[in-house]
């Protein structure tokens, strides 16, 4: 038994006063997107830096060509706000319901974090 707590309080100053991510929402519907007019859309998600020093996001990568994204490159210090703005380019996709990720990658312990704009491309 003391070991496993001795592992557990290793693991805990590990992740002690590191930064770490949270975003307000991960999933969010643009709703119907239109192949002829306003086949873009976009959406700013909001996070926080959750942790104990400065978050930065090193990489973010989304799933197709039409899904870009652009995101704050400042370090973000603890109890602080950045965004990830995403942006869905129907011009080229089929009819039909969509569900695209972006890939969040930063110095927050857990490497990575996946957020996902979904909707429904209509002619």
């Amino acid at each position: 038994m003391l070991f496993a707590f001795s592992a557990n309080a290793e693991m805990q100053d590990s992740i002690y006063g590191s930064p770490q991510i949270s975003f307000d929402c991960r999933e969010i519907s643009l709703g119907e997107v239109s192949l002829s007019s306003d086949s873009i859309k976009s959406h700013e998600f909001v996070f926080t830096n959750i942790g104990y020093s400065d978050l930065v996001i090193v990489n973010v990568a989304t799933g197709c060509g039409c899904t870009k994204a652009t995101y704050s490159k400042e370090a973000i210090p603890a109890g602080k706000t950045g965004i990830v703005y995403v942006t869905y380019n129907a011009s080229r996709q089929r009819k039909g319901p969509f569900r695209k990720s972006i890939t969040i990658f930063s110095n927050d312990p857990r490497r990575y974090v996946r957020i996902f704009v979904t909707g429904t491309v209509v002619e």
